[in-house]
């Protein structure tokens, strides 16, 4: 909220159920494929594990969460790495200058994906060590991170999908059919979503349950979809009354 209080919304693994964690002050919230937060005190939290880690510098810019841990940026493109996985070095740090003039970072489950002015965008699988192809996408307006796969918008409207390498990724992360031009993308665990010209939304992946709920969501504000197994789950936001 506008105020800085906010209520934070996570599957939360030591109990194994989703919940709702108030929180008083929220400076950060990461967008992308696992919640993390930065509060008015030098430390970020992995909400879904419930730990916090500390940061170095104050007033950071943004904060991309994965699985694998959390790259906080700073404006002039210095960076940390946070995590239990990178001080035990089972994970690979990007380039020094991977965090220059970034507009927008989020992270996938094993990835973090960068959008830079002028619309260029880098990705870093963390895993693998290694930068992934995207140098032919430029003039972006706007990305979402799902947990293997990234969604591209245009100022046009138009829409891409790709692997977190920069690749064609897992089928299942495809639509069947064309995707229409959007206003808005939302990527999550192996689902995607665009709201359309006339604000009403469109969804694909391998959950229909997803796939209906979205669409009879209607106009929503937003939201955020999630499939794993037999489980899914739409999180929207309602436009307000007139």
């Amino acid at each position: 909220r506008e105020s800085g209080e906010g209520v934070v919304y996570a599957y939360r693994r030591p109990v194994k159920k989703f919940e709702f964690l108030d929180r008083e002050k929220l400076e950060l919230v990461s967008r992308g494929h696992d919640p993390w937060t930065v509060g008015n005190r030098r430390e970020a939290r992995r909400e879904s594990e419930g730990r916090s880690f500390p940061f170095k510098r104050t007033n950071p810019k943004g904060i991309a969460g994965s699985h694998t841990g959390a790259a906080i940026w700073w404006e002039d493109g210095e960076f940390e790495v946070l995590g239990s996985a990178f001080t035990e070095g089972r994970y690979k740090h990007p380039p020094e200058d991977f965090f220059a003039e970034t507009v927008d970072a989020q992270g996938g489950a094993t990835s973090v994906f960068v959008m830079r002015t002028g619309g260029q965008f880098r990705s870093w699988n963390y895993l693998e060590g290694k930068e992934g192809e995207f140098s032919d996408v430029q003039g972006l307006v706007d990305f979402e991170a799902g947990r293997e796969h990234v969604i591209l918008r245009w100022a046009d409207g138009s829409v891409k999908v790709r692997g977190i390498n920069g690749d064609a990724g897992h089928s299942r992360t495809f639509p069947k059919s064309e995707i229409p031009k959007a206003l808005t993308v939302r990527a999550g665990q192996h689902m995607s979503a665009v709201q359309k010209q006339d604000e009403t939304w469109l969804a694909w992946g391998p959950s229909q349950q997803v796939v209906d709920a979205v669409e009879n969501a209607g106009a929503a504000t937003d939201l955020d979809v999630f499939a794993q197994s037999d489980e899914g789950y739409v999180i929207w936001i309602e436009p307000e009354a007139p």
